[in-house]
């Protein structure tokens, strides 16, 4: 009796999964935003904490504060009611005609890896690059960021070139990165 009950529940859990339905709800779902001044410590420790292991991704504090106010730098931020729990940076400079929006930093707080954060940063980054008429949106990732590639090839990101000793500390490949956002300029019209 034991056996089925566990295969029934199996089958019922695939067929919810399939149809897109989740016994798991979040609670607060993840709210994105763009970033205020106020947010910048915050930010920063999320990318300390994250970019522990690569010290060469993390961002200065003054670096972020200045992004803050760039006029064609956007920084989006995921929070979880009132925390911030990751934040993306966008550079719009390349907009316009063949322009094309680019992912100069992202990160989760470890602790909410693994729940959506990510995916909800990206969508709302296509969104709002799609909305300045942006083509592409691409981005650099480690060689070795395997979780990171993943969630980036979900989201329709292809690989478009890869560059040597890219980055340092430690030194290691680039992957370069990138979408077409004409799906996404086409819902926005």
């Amino acid at each position: 009796m034991k056996i089925r009950s566990v295969i029934g529940l199996c089958v019922v859990l695939v067929a919810s999964l399939l149809s897109g339905c989740t016994f798991f709800e979040q609670k607060n779902p993840v709210v994105c935003a763009k970033m205020q001044e106020k947010d910048v410590a915050r930010v920063h420790a999320i990318g300390t904490t994250a970019f522990k292991r690569t010290p060469g991704d993390m961002l200065e504090q003054k670096d972020l504060k200045a992004q803050v106010s760039a006029p064609k730098t956007k920084i989006i931020v995921a929070k979880d009611g009132d925390k911030i729990i990751g934040y993306c940076i966008i550079d719009m400079a390349y907009k316009g005609e063949l322009g094309h929006a680019h992912i100069t930093n992202i990160a989760v707080d470890p602790s909410s890896q693994r729940h959506g954060v990510g995916t909800a940063l990206i969508k709302q980054t296509i969104t709002d690059a799609a909305k300045q008429n942006c083509n592409y949106l691409t981005l650099y990732v480690r060689s070795s960021n395997e979780p990171a590639k993943g969630l980036y090839y979900k989201m329709g990101f292809g690989e478009a070139g890869r560059i040597k000793d890219y980055y340092s500390l430690p030194k290691e490949d680039a992957l370069y990165l990138g979408q077409s956002l004409a799906a996404a300029n086409k819902k926005g019209a």
